[in-house]
């Protein structure tokens, strides 16, 4: 759900060797209140269009990268940066094992979208009236292996944990 476009990098129109930047176009399907139970009263949010941009730079393993998209739809009408570092941990002709550490910074009309409560909605929901600000909302720690059976194969696997921060932590949702 998601298409970049390296204008910058080293298979790109401006050339170079570490780093990358250009365009982002996201679609996020939103969420439908019937999604779950915990959601019943809450209302939906729309689908996004989401349009930004990217910059990475990599430096040996490692690489270091910063997203910022906002919303043109009005699903959730926010701004989104995500920024992370990432590392690999083993390469082989065959096997590769890599790391990463995001955290993601919203501004007030995603985090409201996601995570506030109106008095209307605290009384169809039953959970309490909650305003929820812009801020950090998560930090994510992942690992991820792609062991190449073919060169038109391969098997991937990967693990992360998220942790909601702020008041995506403290929202009542």
């Amino acid at each position: 759900n998601q298409i970049r476009v390296n204008v910058f990098g080293s298979d790109s129109l401006f050339r170079s060797e570490h780093f990358k930047a250009g365009p982002i176009l996201k679609l996020d399907f939103g969420r439908d209140e019937t999604d779950s139970p915990d959601l019943l009263g809450l209302g939906d949010v729309g689908t996004s269009l989401e349009l930004g941009v990217f910059a990475s730079y990599t430096a040996g393993p490692a690489r270091a990268r910063i997203r910022a998209q906002q919303d043109v739809l009005s699903g959730h009408s926010g701004m989104r940066i995500v920024g992370d570092l990432g590392v690999a941990v083993y390469r082989s002709d065959r096997l590769a094992v890599t790391g990463n550490l995001s955290a993601t910074w919203t501004d007030s009309s995603y985090m409201s979208a996601f995570f506030s409560v109106t008095a209307a909605q605290a009384v169809t929901s039953g959970l309490t009236a909650f305003t929820a600000t812009s801020g950090l909302k998560d930090i994510s720690l992942a690992f991820g292996a792609n062991y190449k059976v073919t060169e038109s194969w391969a098997v991937v696997a990967n693990a992360g944990y998220s942790k909601l921060l702020g008041d995506a932590k403290n929202s009542p949702i």
